[in-house]
């Protein structure tokens, strides 16, 4: 029914609010959009109970996705919430380098759909600053314009000096990317709102199209004027909600691709005979062949900026690399290979969510490793994601990043014992990349005065895992 689709829309929706708060907000306005569009098809147009009823649905959709998620909205706290002036601004070819693939298409098809929707306006426009009526018609005498055609050709003229002077001076303003994005967001109404006046057959899914292509399109404007408070620079909201953008876009594109090619026919006196689309479908080509690239080289580069890892297999799997990488740290080489081996038997042999102790690195090491790669809770991840997402506790967070380093450095069996029962460890894991950041001595208690309360359940040449035994 209705009511369980508008249930299974806010259950969905709310839980991107506990899964991933930045998506939220984004994915609300397309549900509540969708609401009502939806009302709005069904009752022929814009009326009272058009706009009654989908604002009581979108209500529901709101109140089923918080309160089906209550017990986490009662407990969540929140130290960033508000907006600033951002610190810098993106320039178009990198918006472009991202973005270009889908923005290619779509401005093709809206381009192509402005002519579509209004070409008898633009005719009429082109027609009067030329001197002539469109379609070559002469116009009736009552309907002749008294403006000389060197005068009109002068307001055009004008016209257009006027449009590049507010340009340049908005690009000085706001960067190169924001008019750009504008100008798209312009064509985008202009097709939407014509199509869903029309109620033509296409009508709802173009209407669903302009609002999530004119929303991603809005919140790339949006990122050249605001970022989230306390953010360094914009990194975090750039990142968050391009993604948002690149998926709405990608999305998007696909639709409108299939759209604008859904009626080609393939043949010889075809390419003869439309040119222009060849040129287009070229184009089209060679951004495809120029994304492409990314996936095979960007990854291979990106092991190579971080890893001694030459000669990776191409693979889906996000662990091969670790078959022959080495981490070069500031404190030695670590070998993968043997945390390769201990993570999948961790993978394979522990159920449920016990607590894990690790080695605690600098950000951006390869400290971390075990509860990222197998999901279990550790007694501290990395500091300063730590303290982004928990800023009024940052004292804790030091605290428990001096225990950590206190388990693995202290020769006294008591004073370990007494932190892994502080935070309920069940696994500790003593690697090479332990090895590497504490001393020998810390080391050697694992297998001295803590054996009897630690139990190897795996062993390789560089990693042991120890299940702490309690009564």
């Amino acid at each position: 029914s209705w009511v369980a689709l508008l249930a299974a829309l806010g259950v969905v929706v709310g839980a991107l609010r506990v899964i991933n708060t930045w998506d939220y907000p984004t994915y609300l306005i397309v549900s509540v959009a969708a609401v009502f569009l939806a009302g709005y098809f069904r009752h022929g147009g814009l009326n009272v109970t058009m706009l009654v009823r989908p604002a009581l649905e979108a209500a529901f959709v709101f109140l089923v996705g918080y309160l089906v998620f209550l017990p986490f909205h009662l407990r969540y706290e929140v130290f960033f919430s508000s907006l600033e002036t951002t610190t810098n601004t993106t320039v178009l070819w990198q918006f472009l380098a991202i973005s270009g693939l889908p923005v290619f298409i779509l401005g093709s098809f809206y381009l192509r759909e402005t002519w579509s929707v209004h070409r008898e306006r633009l005719r009429g426009v082109a027609g009067w600053f030329a001197g002539r009526q469109a379609e070559g018609q002469s116009p009736a005498p009552s309907e002749r314009s008294t403006w000389p055609a060197g005068a009109r050709l002068a307001l055009f003229a004008a016209l257009m000096f006027g449009v590049a002077a507010i340009t340049f001076g908005f690009i000085l303003q706001t960067g190169s990317t924001v008019p750009f994005l504008t100008g798209l967001v312009a064509l985008v109404a202009l097709v939407g709102v014509a199509r869903v006046a029309s109620f033509g057959p296409t009508a709802r899914m173009d209407a669903f199209l302009a609002i999530t292509v004119g929303l991603s399109l809005l919140l790339a404007i949006g990122l050249d004027v605001f970022r989230v408070e306390g953010d360094i620079d914009r990194m975090n909201t750039v990142f968050k909600t391009y993604l948002q953008i690149w998926v709405m876009l990608g999305v998007g594109s696909a639709y409108a691709l299939w759209r604008l090619t859904h009626d080609w026919r393939i043949s010889f006196s075809g390419l003869l005979r439309y040119p222009g689309r060849n040129v287009w479908a070229l184009g089209l080509v060679l951004l495809v062949a120029g994304t492409a690239i990314y996936p095979i080289m960007g990854t291979q580069d990106r092991l190579r900026d971080r890893f001694q890892a030459d000669g990776q297999p191409f693979t889906l799997d996000g662990m091969a690399y670790m078959r022959e990488a080495t981490f070069t740290d500031e404190m030695g080489p670590v070998r993968l290979a043997y945390d390769l081996e201990g993570i999948t038997w961790m993978q394979r042999n522990i159920s449920g969510t016990p607590v894990i102790v690790e080695a605690h690195t600098p950000t951006y090491r390869w400290g971390g490793r075990i509860s990222v790669y197998t999901g279990l809770p550790s007694v501290i991840g990395w500091q300063w994601h730590q303290e982004q997402q928990r800023w009024d506790y940052r004292q804790d967070i030091a605290q428990r990043i001096f225990q950590v380093n206190t388990l693995y450095q202290t020769t006294d069996p008591v004073r370990a014992l007494q932190i892994i029962d502080r935070y309920g460890v069940e696994y500790v894991y003593v690697g090479e990349l332990e090895k590497r950041y504490y001393p020998a001595e810390g080391i050697a208690k694992f297998e001295g005065d803590l054996r009897p309360f630690l139990d190897p359940v795996y062993t390789n040449e560089q990693v042991t895992i120890y299940r702490v035994l309690r009564p």
